[in-house]
Formats: C-alpha cells, sequence, structure tokens
C-alpha cells in the first residue's frame, strides 16, 4: 500500500563521513492482503521483479523468526 521513511534523531559519525553510501533511518512498508497477492504482483511488475521482491521478503522474515 505503502512506504514511510523515518530518520533517526541523530546523525551517526559515519553517515556524516560519507552522506551518499551510508543508509539512515528506518522505512516501515505497509502491506495489503489480496485474495491472490502473488498473482496480482505478477500482472503489475512483472514475473522477474515479483519473484526477486516475494523471495526478498520471505528471506528477511525467515532471519527475523517470522513477521506480525
Amino acid at each position: 500500500m505503502g512506504a514511510v521513511r523515518q530518520s533517526n534523531d541523530k546523525t551517526t559519525f559515519k553517515k556524516r563521513q560519507n552522506p551518499f553510501t551510508v543508509l539512515s533511518g528506518q522505512l516501515t512498508i505497509n502491506f495489503k492482503k489480496a485474495k491472490n497477492p502473488k498473482s496480482i504482483v505478477k500482472v503489475d511488475l512483472g514475473v522477474d521483479i515479483a519473484s526477486i521482491i516475494i523471495e526478498t521478503i520471505e528471506s528477511v522474515s525467515a532471519q527475523n523468526n517470522g513477521a506480525s
């Protein structure tokens, strides 16, 4: 549905030293469950991009012991 960037209150030394190569803040991604999300994503984005996104989401969820 959307994504919102949430910045940190303070800038780290590394971010000040390399502002264009260091990421900062957090990204909150909002999802909406669809009837068949995989088929909807494939139609909207194309099969290759959709599979990369789904694999990335699944791997991050697995690394963090699931999502809530």
